[in-house]
């Protein structure tokens, strides 16, 4: 299955759970096919997109035995979301910082900065074959991208924006911690 009917079946796997989808092919301005998907507004009003990319995956010769061939190709579903706000330059390691802590507590996927253009985005890699899209799978990385966004927005942009620091953060989520009755 190509790219462009891997990320066809998934447009069609989201439309029918109600997403808005746009396919975008290969061009001048998109080194890869992409499928948009339009995630809502968040509580500030802001439009979220989920960006999915396919890139088969060059598995190495050594890999396999000599004269057996794979049944499948290996293909890295990468999906991305990006936060619709800058955060302040001057605040870029407490952002690191606060990044690196979420990424601790998400195993599967991660937060990644944008050095160059003061943004964050969510990432999630899938490694999956060709031999087709697993709709549970991909509506529970829809979902992550979903969840994650709605739990972590607000603190990312109020420490891009020096409203509050990671210091602070860390405090707050130990007087939180503090607060629960120890299950013995």
């Amino acid at each position: 299955m190509s790219d462009e009917e891997q990320l066809k079946k998934m447009e069609l796997i989201l439309k029918n759970e109600q997403f808005d989808t746009e396919y975008i092919s290969h061009d001048v301005d998109n080194l890869l096919p992409m499928l948009i998907v339009d995630l809502g507004r968040d509580p500030n009003g802001r439009d979220r997109f989920l960006k999915i990319t396919i890139q088969e995956q060059e598995m190495g010769e050594s890999l396999f035995p000599e004269g057996i061939e794979p049944k499948s190709t290996v293909i890295n579903a990468i999906f991305q979301l990006d936060f619709p706000f800058e955060f302040d330059p001057l605040y870029t390691a407490e952002v690191s910082s606060l990044l690196h802590f979420l990424n601790q507590q998400h195993k599967l996927s991660g937060f990644v900065m944008d050095e160059v253009n003061h943004t964050v985005i969510y990432r999630q890699q899938q490694l999956t074959t060709t031999e087709g899209t697993n709709t549970k799978v991909l509506l529970s990385i829809v979902g992550l991208a979903m969840l994650f966004y709605d739990l972590h927005y607000k603190v990312i942009e109020e420490v891009g924006k020096g409203q509050i620091t990671f210091d602070n953060v860390v405090t707050q989520i130990i007087k939180m911690a503090q607060k629960i009755p120890n299950v013995e």
